[in-house]
């Protein structure tokens, strides 16, 4: 059973058409997979489905193969847990996100583990932005603490 954490994520962009998109993904709890969608080919089974002899098994490890020369990530749960830090997207019923102006965005979101920093640190579409967070303090305090039953980070992009 994970930790759960409540983080707290404020995203800002020059186009506010960018924030719109965030607070709509977030609603339907696909944040992640918004910004950094997990590639098709990557959707099987994590795990296994048979034993090493059986067809079914031999072929999946035969797509996993594949999925790691094109992709880096035998499946859908590697990719997850090491681009977005989690293998659960974001948002939803339950989850708050406030928005404070067209080019800002509060959003507050209940994580097991840790918060999803990854994604908005490897995003090309929030890259334009200078500061990752606010002060490298609170980064690494965030990053410190990912452990602890509630925990609170802010990350501006």
């Amino acid at each position: 059973m994970p930790n759960w954490c409540n983080n707290y994520l404020e995203l800002e962009h020059d186009d506010p058409a960018m924030i719109t998109r965030a607070k709509t993904a977030f609603a339907d709890a696909k944040l992640l997979a918004e910004f950094v969608p997990v590639p098709e080919d990557l959707s099987i089974v994590a795990g296994r489905v048979g034993a090493d002899e059986d067809q079914k098994q031999k072929d999946l490890v035969a797509q996993e193969e594949v999925n790691v020369a094109k992709h880096g990530y035998r499946n859908w749960y590697d990719y997850c847990v090491n681009e977005w830090g989690t293998k659960w997207d974001v948002g939803g019923e339950g989850d708050q996100a406030t928005v404070e102006s067209p080019n800002a965005i509060k959003m507050n979101l209940i994580q097991p583990g840790h918060h999803p920093l990854r994604p908005w640190r490897s995003s090309k579409t929030w890259a334009s932005r200078s500061s990752w967070c606010i002060g490298n303090q609170a980064c690494a305090t965030a990053v410190s603490t990912t452990r602890t039953v509630m925990t609170t980070w802010t990350t501006v992009i």
